[in-house]
């Protein structure tokens, strides 16, 4: 067959079929908030946690032992303003409904 000589540029066109959405990312603030006043405090975020260490199979007491520096370095970082609670504005994780 026909050679293609070194350095060349090759162009390949693509046509594009269909385009989908795909899922929609969950509202992860929304998931913590259990009491809905959109801040989120360290035992919401416990339990959250908890949550999805059980959910991964993870063993409780395991989970338990690193939540409180996962916890600290969490609340280090996003609460910005030092009050002991993330706000939603403070929150950098998935928040937003899609429309």
């Amino acid at each position: 067959g026909p050679v293609i000589a070194p350095n060349s540029d090759l162009v390949f066109e693509v046509e594009l079929i269909q385009v989908h959405d795909g899922p929609k990312p969950p509202n992860v603030f929304k998931m913590i908030d259990i009491d809905n006043d959109d801040h989120l405090t360290k035992d919401e975020m416990s339990m959250y946690l908890a949550r999805q260490a059980h959910a991964q199979g993870i063993p409780v007491d395991l989970a338990a032992k690193q939540q409180e520096k996962v916890l600290d370095n969490l609340f280090k970082f996003e609460d910005k303003d030092g009050d002991g609670k993330i706000s939603h504005e403070e929150f950098s994780g998935p928040k937003h409904e899609e429309l």
